[in-house]
Formats: C-alpha cells, structure tokens, sequence
C-alpha cells in the first residue's frame, strides 16, 4: 500500500525528498522503490520524444520549460538546440502580465528562494532572478522574508565591520584571556625589537620612557585621531593600552638585548 503511494505522489511530480518526509524515511528508499516500478526520472530519448522536444523548441520554449515539460535533461535538449540550429533571442519569450505579477508579488513578500518560486511558477529560475535584482539590487537573493546582507535596511551590508566584528568574536570566543595577552605580549615584543633595531641600532635608549612615547606616536601618530570614530576618552584609552604593552616589551627585552639584537 505505501508502495503504491509512493507511486503515485511520483506520478504527481513530488520530489523524492517530499516524499521521504512523508513516509519518514530516507530519500534512498524512495528511488529504489520507483527502480522497482521501473519508474525514471527521466524519458529515454526516443525518435518520438526528440520530435516533440524540437518542435517546442521551436515554438520558442526555453530549454528549462522545455525540459520540464518533456522530462528529458536540460543537458541534452541544449545538445538538440546546436543538433538542428535552433536560437533563441538572449532573454527568451516575455513572461506573461499576469505571470510575471505573481513572481515580483512573491519577491516582495520573500516567498521564497528563487529557485522555489521559478518551480511554483513554471519557469526557469533566470526571470525571477532579474526581477528579485530590480527591487532589491544585484545582491543575492534570499528568500524566507529574510532580508539579504546587501539589502540597505540590513546592518550586515556593513562588510568591513561584520568581517572585524566576526574575526573579534572568534578570538575571544576561542582563546581564554591568558591566550589573548600572551597573544598581544608576543606582538608587541617583535614591535619593539623591530623598531630598535631600524633606529637604535638593536639598543633599548637609556630613557625608556621617551623611547615608550615615541614608539606609541608611531604606532598611532597624532594626526591619526581626526581619521578615527573614537572619542576623546576612547582615544586616551587606545594610546594607554598600546603604552602600556609597549611597556611591558621594553622592559622584558631590556635585559636581553645581548641576545636578541644580533
């Protein structure tokens, strides 16, 4: 009795994994069941049937609608468009008025993703793309009324500061606190080795806190502050920070410089 049920939501065009969800099982069952019925997705493609897939074609029915209606593979109805020199004009026929009212009221609404509302309409996927595009723009298109991150009303359209605002939360989320500040440590400590040996000739200066002052100007020179979103208080705490990390290099490198300015 399932067997037959399943032949029949087949023969109705219900996608095998419709059908599995129906039937609670997987998708595998289905196929070897409509094997067993000797039932394919496809048509073989007959003298008859490569007659009827022209003759569409040349009513100027797209390859998709045409594959659709003929159940034979997109593949190997473009394989007949170059066998008998069919061209279609770039575009393919106007989607009927009332047709192409339904598509763009379903973009609007975020029916759906396009390619499931190109399968609720009977077409290619192609046209629904192209009107999804005019309103929205050429983002990508996501359908479930969830606005795509190129959308103007979407804060993720902000690229640059979801990808640092990304970076950050993976860090924090993955390394503990010590992690970070060894982490920082380290970076800090090649800063100051580096910026020695350019100017100092590999030596930490007798004044260290000159040399802590001029390495933070360089690290965030004056000029940059008019170019930042920071506040005055944010930026004191930005030059504190480095200050105070640069600190700490200086002081672990004093003592090896023997070692390490070679």
């Amino acid at each position: 009795m399932e067997k037959s049920d399943i032949l029949a939501a087949t023969h109705a065009g219900t996608k095998q994994i419709e059908i599995a969800r129906k039937f609670n099982c997987c998708v595998d069952t289905i196929r070897s069941v409509q094997r067993e019925f000797g039932f394919a997705r496809w048509r073989e493609l007959t003298p008859e049937v490569e007659r009827e897939c022209v003759a569409l074609l040349r009513l100027g029915h797209g390859q998709y609608r045409v594959a659709k209606m003929t159940r034979v593979p997109q593949k190997k109805i473009h394989e007949l468009m170059l066998k008998y020199y069919i061209v279609h004009p770039v575009g393919g026929l106007p989607l009927p008025a009332p047709t192409r009212a339904r598509i763009t009221e379903r973009v609007r609404e975020r029916d759906a993703y396009g390619i499931r509302i190109a399968e609720k309409e009977n077409v290619s996927k192609e046209p629904v793309l192209r009107i999804a595009h005019q309103i929205y723009g050429p983002g990508r298109f996501r359908g479930g009324r969830v606005p795509p991150f190129t959308f103007v009303i979407n804060p993720d359209g902000n690229i640059e500061a979801n990808c640092r605002k990304f970076v950050d939360d993976v860090f924090r989320g993955t390394f503990s606190t010590e992690a970070q500040a060894m982490e920082l440590t380290r970076i800090f400590t090649k800063l100051v080795e580096r910026y020695a040996q350019l100017w100092y000739d590999g030596n930490i200066p007798a004044d260290r806190n000159a040399f802590i002052e001029e390495l933070v100007s360089a690290y965030l020179p004056p000029n940059l502050r008019g170019r930042t979103p920071f506040t005055p208080e944010e930026w004191r705490k930005q030059r504190q920070f480095v200050a105070d990390h640069v600190r700490t290099a200086v002081d672990s490198l004093a003592g090896t410089e023997s070692v390490w300015k070679n």
